[in-house]
């Protein structure tokens, strides 16, 4: 949205940058791994000699905290500039709480118009940094964190995927609380259904994405007969408990939000968003159960 200078979702800008505290959180509640971290990663028990380099338990919980915070410290920072503008005019008219780190995001104040200017310089040289840095640190959490737990199993796409349903479940949490946001404090003049109905279209973007790099993934496998990969999918698809779970993230993940998302009305009923939405992030989380 700030990569394109996009107009259309102010409100639903503010609502998607309020998550921005769950990152540091993120990094406290992966350090209380390291109290199970014997029953969640093998190679701690049982270390494998080929991965040692990077497969130990110093190393391993240095590195992925080190991602957190590095996702926290430029997330923080590009929110503190993003919001600058908009808690500077509050304050100016009188309507922001007396809060010090108000006071400290709006030092040195401009006035309005100025603002926006350096606003908008600083985050066209920001946005791209931010992003890429996502990327990257979203796609090695995902080697590290979630593919390690079966330490023998690798796929060279997997970090990929991870970092796109992280991004797929953002955007569907964001909708899920400007929906909610929109009725409880009665934003309905601030949050349009124009606004619902493009958002649901970045959404159902990402979920055709993550169904092409899902795809991708398996297509890799079998073209390439590689058997040492294919097992954890033999696993997931025809090994109780397993394949109505696996089956349920593939409809509920790729396939539903297309169909659903082809109607222009539907994604203009906060309601029947709502709906959908939760069952999108509802879909995200249990493919990380699976």
């Amino acid at each position: 949205y700030r990569l394109t200078n996009g107009r259309w979702g102010e409100t639903i800008r503010r609502v998607s940058e309020g998550f921005v505290f769950f990152i540091p959180l993120s990094a406290v509640l992966f350090l209380i791994t390291f109290f199970g971290k014997e029953h969640l990663w093998p190679w701690i028990t049982e270390p494998i000699e080929a991965k040692a380099v990077w497969l130990n338990e110093p190393f391993f919980f240095a590195r992925v905290t080190l991602y957190y915070v590095l996702l926290s410290v430029l997330s923080l920072r590009y929110v503190a500039i993003s919001v600058r503008p908009d808690l500077g005019l509050l304050k100016e008219r009188g309507l922001a709480p007396a809060s010090a780190w108000i006071d400290r995001l709006t030092a040195n104040w401009q006035g309005y118009v100025s603002e926006l200017e350096t606003r908008n310089s600083k985050l066209s040289r920001f946005v791209p940094v931010v992003l890429i840095s996502f990327a990257v640190l979203y796609t090695f959490i995902g080697f590290d964190v979630v593919m390690s737990l079966d330490p023998h199993w690798y796929s060279s796409l997997y970090g990929w995927l991870y970092m796109v349903h992280a991004f797929d479940a953002g955007v569907a949490g964001t909708i899920i609380v400007a929906i909610l946001a929109r009725k409880y404090f009665d934003l309905r003049e601030n949050v349009s259904t124009s606004q619902f109905y493009d958002v649901s279209r970045l959404l159902m973007g990402l979920c055709m994405l993550c169904g092409g790099f899902y795809w991708g993934q398996y297509l890799t496998i079998w073209y390439g007969n590689l058997g040492e990969e294919i097992e954890r999918l033999i696993v997931r698809f025809d090994h109780s408990p397993w394949p109505p779970f696996q089956w349920a993230v593939i409809f509920l993940l790729y396939f539903f939000p297309i169909a659903v998302f082809l109607s222009r009305s539907i994604k203009e009923r906060p309601r029947a968003l709502l709906v959908i939405a939760s069952l999108i992030l509802i879909a995200n989380w249990l493919y990380q159960f699976v």
